[in-house]
């Protein structure tokens, strides 16, 4: 598994076990549970359940908020992240051996972009996607299976 520069965030959702997220004051932990069951025609079929303080999570729409990530392009490169408390923050804890743990922060840049900084590199997304991703992640936590 490679990420290029120019690759802002095309991990799999499959190789993630955990994502904790920060935002802004709060802190949240997603976790994915995978069971593989063999079919009656012998083929696996793997059903994963997410779950956040409890409750079990839409897989639609956990799926969705992560697809809100990975659908997003970043619109040029920054100098440096700026330090500080970002205003999002997420953990992956994933079932790889190369990249085991990455970590996504934004922090708002001016008033149409948030610096971003993933896999070393630090570029610039726009505040409407940063917004749809809060929006999906918010989403995601307010579903039900």
């Amino acid at each position: 598994e490679r990420y290029k520069a120019d690759d802002f965030f095309k991990m799999q959702l499959d190789t993630v076990d955990q994502m904790t997220i920060l935002l802004e004051e709060n802190r949240y932990v997603i976790r994915a549970d995978r069971t593989t069951a063999t079919g009656d025609d012998g083929t696996e079929k793997t059903t994963t359940e997410y779950t956040w303080n409890g409750t079990t999570l839409s897989a639609d729409a956990v799926t969705a908020f992560f697809n809100q990530m990975r659908n997003t392009v970043h619109e040029g490169t920054a100098s440096a992240a700026p330090g500080g408390t970002p205003y999002l923050e997420i953990i992956f804890d994933r079932n790889t051996d190369a990249y085991s743990q990455m970590t996504l922060r934004l922090w708002a840049y001016d008033s149409s972009f948030y610096i971003s900084e993933f896999n070393g590199e630090t570029r610039l997304i726009n505040k409407m996607d940063v917004k749809a991703i809060v929006d999906s992640l918010q989403a995601a936590l307010q579903s039900q299976a």
